[in-house]
């Protein structure tokens, strides 16, 4: 169990799985720019790109988005939308990183307040058993003091001079 706590193996999982995923996304981009089957769909995602990156721009400077937009060449379009494809690969690999480490720190905590939770439900039960116990001694104090007559004054009770 220490040894969890020196080699946290979940948050070095987490950054050998970003550190991989830059080489992965190389060869994704790779493989969509050769791959003639994949590169169609890729220049088509570029060009999408493109006309919505034309589109936000239009709109934020106000100068009407009703004209056409120009398309890029195939050269321009693969690159764009393999790059786009690389770059979702690796936000994809650190956010699902990051929810898994969130999701296991989340559990830890709910393991460790549960942990805390029993720990005072058993300091509640072992102060209530103590307090159980002092009343009956209590009980049997003022028997005793009763059996040897306790009154009040000098021969009183055995506690009557802390009354």
């Amino acid at each position: 169990k220490e040894m969890a706590h020196i080699l946290p193996l979940g948050k070095l999982l987490g950054l050998g799985l970003k550190q991989i995923s830059k080489p992965v996304s190389k060869q994704i981009v790779t493989s969509a720019k050769t791959n003639p089957f994949i590169s169609k769909y890729v220049r088509l995602l570029g060009q999408t790109i493109n006309r919505m990156t034309v589109w936000t721009h239009r709109t934020a400077d106000k100068s009407g988005t009703n004209r056409v937009t120009p398309s890029l060449t195939k050269e321009e379009a693969l690159s764009t939308g393999a790059e786009f494809i690389g770059e979702g690969f690796i936000f994809g690999v650190v956010v699902a990183v990051t929810a898994w480490e969130y999701q296991s720190s989340a559990k830890k905590s709910a393991a460790d307040k549960l942990k805390q939770l029993e720990k005072e439900e058993d300091w509640k039960r072992q102060l209530h058993i103590k307090q159980t116990r002092l009343s009956a001694i209590e009980e049997r104090l003022l028997a005793l003091e009763s059996s040897r007559g306790g009154g009040e004054g000098a021969a009183g009770g055995w506690f009557s001079k802390w009354s």
